[in-house]
């Protein structure tokens, strides 16, 4: 229940602030995610710089710090900033931020994992750049970067490509919606193992001979459609040089 209830205590603090803000009216928009805020403010930084000195004074455990710019502002994982559609539409553009601790430590090729998580992170990282990204030239920009850095880190370019070019053809419009699912629907069949690369032909086997179990009648019942092959995480090094009463006692 934590993140719901800091985001209840949040509301209540920012709410206080409001109430004490002369200047609330020239707030244009205020974005809270956790404890991390977004504001665009229509006035001067002495009039803003009271929001803080305000926010500061409703807890004394509780402190703000602030970065103010009239061109960009970091917010989470993205960059807001005035560019050409300012210029033409007095719109803000954004586009993905990056730390610059970042060291791009991303799962080595040579990883023993299946298939699909490889083509799985990467596709959901070109899906992020896609969507914190409104201009094309940005979004190309860190697909490159990206890219290269996935090479030093041993995976296969063609297979970097194929990925790219399917996950390109999305529209951004389609990475900003979100997607319902069906709750309604049946639970899938699943078969859970752990991986091994010797089995990783396990399900194109299971597909092959699936007609033996469509032709028993009990067995036809009991499973009418293909499982999903899922695969559970091996035990580390850690969990095989200790355990969780040994850590227990090492904490007393």
């Amino acid at each position: 229940m934590s993140p719901s209830l800091a985001d209840i205590r949040m509301f209540e603090i920012i709410s206080k602030i409001l109430d004490l803000f002369q200047f609330k009216n020239n707030i244009t928009h205020l974005s809270i995610y956790r404890d991390d805020g977004f504001v665009l403010f229509d006035s001067s930084e002495d009039n803003l710089m009271t929001f803080f000195d305000i926010a500061n004074t409703i807890h004394p455990l509780i402190k703000f710090t602030h970065e103010i710019s009239s061109e960009s502002i970091q917010f989470l994982d993205i960059t807001v900033f005035k560019g050409e559609r300012w210029e033409k539409m007095q719109i803000l553009d954004v586009k993905l931020y990056r730390k610059p601790t970042d060291n791009f430590q991303y799962l080595e090729r040579t990883s023993t994992h299946p298939t699909s998580v490889f083509k799985g992170f990467i596709t959901a990282e070109i899906i992020r750049f896609r969507r914190s990204c409104n201009n094309l030239k940005d979004f190309n920009k860190e697909v490159q970067l990206f890219k290269s850095k996935l090479l030093k880190r041993g995976h296969y370019e063609n297979e970097i490509d194929n990925i790219i070019t399917n996950t390109t053809k999305r529209e951004r419009k389609q990475t900003l919606k979100y997607n319902y699912k069906n709750k309604k629907a049946a639970p899938p069949l699943v078969f859970a193992t752990r991986f091994n690369p010797a089995f990783k032909g396990i399900g194109r086997a299971l597909r092959k001979h699936w007609h033996l179990i469509e032709q028993n009648r009990n067995t036809k019942t009991m499973f009418p459609k293909p499982p999903i092959i899922a695969y559970k995480r091996h035990k580390n090094l850690k969990e095989y040089l200790t355990n969780s009463k040994m850590e227990n006692n090492m904490i007393i």
